[in-house]
């Protein structure tokens, strides 16, 4: 969709050492044939550091909620 939009709701961070788990939900909405249509959805990221300043996405996950 070129007009997508993500609004975050709740989100959670846990660090475990050199990784993160951030874990929360959002809301897709865009606008078609003159009406706006959202679907509420959630997401896992698993986050590790690269070299001494970076970082990268080890896993992701997203879903629609049941």
């Amino acid at each position: 969709k070129d007009n997508l939009q993500a609004s975050f709701g709740n989100m959670v961070i846990q660090l475990c050492g050199d990784t993160a788990i951030a874990s929360g939900d959002y809301i897709f909405s865009w606008s078609e044939n003159m009406a706006t249509e959202s679907v509420p959805a959630r997401f896992s990221f698993v986050i590790g550091k690269k070299g001494l300043d970076g970082l990268v996405i080890l896993n992701h996950h997203s879903s629609v909620k049941p």
